[in-house]
């Protein structure tokens, strides 16, 4: 039998791609998080700007103002919990979360 071999993208590639997806998120989310709460604003802004529950908010500053992209990829609510930040948006005029702004 003969094996097949299976190229691989190096492990820098991959952490490319997935730094630059994550960085496309961050901007569209600072820019909603920004157009209600201004700039520089802290988790309990996002909270209280929203009408979210605090740990949402956290969520939500740590994914916009990480330090490293990479790492802001743990704070990404679930799928259920985007839901209550999608009608938040709403609430607050954001027609579609993340469509409605530019990708830069």
């Amino acid at each position: 039998m003969k094996a097949t071999v299976v190229a691989r993208a190096p492990a820098s590639d991959f952490n490319s791609d997935v730094a630059a997806g994550i960085e496309t998120v961050r901007r569209r989310l600072g820019a909603i998080v920004e157009s209600v709460c201004g700039g520089a604003p802290r988790a309990q802004d996002i909270t209280d700007g929203f009408g979210i529950y605090r740990k949402l908010g956290w969520q939500i500053w740590n994914v916009v103002y990480s330090d490293d992209a990479l790492a802001a990829i743990k704070h990404l609510p679930n799928p259920r919990t985007l839901k209550v930040w999608h009608a938040a948006a709403r609430k607050q005029g954001i027609t579609n979360a993340f469509s409605s702004c530019s990708t830069g």
